[in-house]
């Protein structure tokens, strides 16, 4: 005889009986005290990343490398010290957790300093640079005797703490909105087999820098810093996703996709692409999987939003999207209260067909079809509206004669106001040759546009 619990388990496969989701939308009552404030200890590390010569540290810090790439290389000495140090800002601000006690021990007690963060270091890919600011301790000392002699403190509490305040706020009102105790607890379902859990005591402080773009990041006793020129509404999204890297994948399953690459040429090229230009830790893809999954429980991305991110990041993540597929499938009503990810990650990749014999890229491909069509346009929070910030040239957005600056009000006859920039490209987000009418503002005027994606 079925016992009751087995002909629901039964019952839920089969699709007869719904379960609701958890409950993710954090309302009056249960909003947790999430705290973010800005950070002057991040930013004294990742300026080094700021006055890198790679540009994907440093795109968009103009005034501020003209400003302090003369004073860190005013000698050949320093020169070679910020040659040496470039680009190691975030693993370095992760060291030094955003306390001016830790950056204290690093200039004065060097051994305390490491054991202090060997004991917290929660990411075993930042050992490596931990080894790296012990070798290099006194090139990064030289780095922030320049600074200081500078008045670096002073000019950023003038020039970059008045943005960053106004920056923490907006986001830490849209964390306390939208994140609550059901959403870290899928959180803690993921990142339990590796991490301890977050729990709803003792939250973490959580920062924004103005150096880190174009990252947030993770610091440890699990602290995050968000970059500040986030949009608020992909705060949660973006806080969900650091506390994820608190996962750690098995010796296993790392293999297994390296297994992966080494058979498959398309993901080999989106490794290489995540992995090397991307900048992106090991786990990157696992990650990402399990934060769309959370997010689409949660209701804070849709299953468009979700699509689109596995499609365009990094020139597309495919590993992520087919696992992303995997859970929702598997788990549509939320991860059950065995939930092991690094088993679920074994099974997953040992197992399917889609990740193996060069089909991925015909599997990912149907995965991301419904959200195929291009529009040769990009989308930015304006003051009156979603504003377009870039159309690229013969291209549908183009063509249907969308300009730069304009304001899009509807789509479809459903007016955007009030939503967010991704609900806004959900609206027309489709498959190749999919259409929308659009009514923009351009100054006074008022502009119809038929968008047929390509």
């Amino acid at each position: 005889m079925l016992k009751p619990a087995l002909i629901l388990s039964l019952l839920t496969v089969l699709g007869l009986v719904w379960l609701e989701p958890p409950n993710c939308s954090a309302g009056e009552t249960d909003e947790l005290p999430l705290t973010v404030s800005p950070s002057l200890i991040c930013d004294r590390c990742t300026i080094l990343n700021a006055m890198s010569a790679d540009a994907v540290f440093s795109r968009g810090y103009g005034a501020e490398r003209a400003r302090w790439l003369p004073v860190l290389t005013r000698t050949a000495s320093l020169a070679a010290d910020l040659a040496q140090c470039q680009g190691h800002g975030i693993p370095l601000a992760y060291l030094m957790s955003s306390s001016a006690e830790q950056l204290a021990l690093f200039r004065h007690n060097p051994r305390a300093w490491r054991m202090n963060a060997l004991a917290h270091l929660t990411e075993p890919a930042y050992k490596p640079e931990l080894d790296f600011a012990t070798a290099h301790r006194q090139e990064l000392l030289r780095i922030f005797d320049a600074l200081d002699a500078h008045g670096f403190d002073d000019w950023w509490k003038k020039h970059l703490l008045p943005g960053l305040a106004e920056d923490a706020l907006n986001i830490q009102s849209r964390l306390r909105q939208k994140i609550n105790a059901a959403a870290l607890a899928i959180v803690d379902d993921f990142i339990s087999c590796s991490a301890h859990g977050l729990g709803l005591r003792n939250l973490p402080p959580l920062y924004v820098a103005y150096f880190s773009g174009p990252y947030n990041f993770n610091l440890s006793r699990r602290q995050v810093c968000f970059r500040h020129d986030l949009d608020p509404d992909e705060a949660a999204p973006a806080l969900l996703h650091e506390w994820l890297h608190l996962f750690n994948p098995s010796a296993r399953v790392q293999s297994l996709r390296r297994q992966i690459a080494a058979s498959d040429p398309f993901y080999a090229l989106a490794c290489r692409r995540l992995f090397g230009a991307g900048k992106e830790g090991k786990e990157e893809e696992f990650v990402v999987a399990a934060e769309l999954y959370t997010s689409i429980q949660c209701g804070l991305r849709s299953r468009k939003t979700a699509l689109r991110y596995v499609r365009n990041t990094h020139g597309g993540m495919p590993l992520a999207g087919l696992l992303l597929d995997r859970l929702l499938s598997a788990y549509p009503h939320g991860l059950p209260g065995s939930f092991n990810y690094n088993e679920f990650l074994e099974q997953a990749l040992a197992a399917a067909p889609a990740f193996h014999s060069g089909a991925m890229h015909k599997q990912f491909s149907r995965l991301v079809e419904p959200v195929s069509g291009m529009a040769g346009m990009t989308l930015a929070p304006g003051e009156h509206g979603p504003v377009v910030t870039a159309v690229w040239p013969s291209m549908p957005a183009s063509e249907a004669g969308i300009r730069q600056g304009d304001v899009v009000s509807a789509v479809d006859d459903e007016p955007v106001s009030g939503r967010s920039i991704a609900e806004v490209i959900d609206m027309i987000s489709g498959r190749r040759g999919e259409s929308f009418d659009l009514v923009l503002r351009r100054g006074e005027q008022s502009i119809h546009a038929r968008l047929t994606l390509r």
